[in-house]
């Protein structure tokens, strides 16, 4: 595999030429680290495109003539292996058979602990029961409000009979 700029070094053609002549083309690219890779053996191919063009052909055309001519670069294809996982998947079985079992022996210890705290907590209501038979009864808190005087009142009386009231007997109009 080959960078994309050391294709166009190799070949003499900056970098924008080369990838229009890799879409023309159709050249598998990969990307790896954020640099594109062409197959090394591409590099003749664009030298034969650069030919082509140098004599006068379009770059479509040009194209055309070397998919035509030339056969596209093969990569290996590795074979797929099958791997047999049986083995894997009995343990992971046993595994979750184990959670299974250990999950149920969980459920009832809670189970007991459950009936155990029940059993504690209505000692406990017993308990607080005869307890509160032993002492005494509590006393009723009673409140006591401090001695205020009463509030006087004024006497109300229409605006002509206070008036008269102020001028002959004034007294009459304390609060009593």
């Amino acid at each position: 595999m080959i960078t994309i700029l050391e294709a166009a070094k190799q070949s003499d053609i900056t970098k924008q030429k080369v990838r229009y002549w890799i879409d023309l083309l159709q050249i598998p690219i990969t990307k790896r680290e954020r640099k594109f890779y062409i197959p090394e053996e591409s590099v003749k191919t664009l030298l034969e495109m650069k030919n082509a063009i140098g004599s006068g052909l379009s770059p479509s055309l040009a194209a055309k003539e070397i998919k035509e001519t030339y056969a596209a670069p093969t990569t290996e294809k590795k074979e797929l292996q099958v791997v047999d996982h049986t083995a894997d998947l009995q343990e992971m079985q046993k595994a979750i058979m184990l959670l299974v079992e250990s999950n149920k022996r969980l459920t009832e210890d809670n189970k007991q602990l459950n009936n155990k705290l029940e059993s504690v907590l209505k000692a406990v209501k017993k308990q607080s029961n005869i307890i509160d038979k032993l002492l005494p009864a509590p006393t009723p808190t009673i409140t006591y409000k401090p001695w205020q005087p009463s509030e006087k009142k004024t006497p109300e009386y229409s605006f002509i009979k206070r008036f008269w009231y102020e001028l002959v007997a004034p007294e009459k109009l304390r609060a009593n």
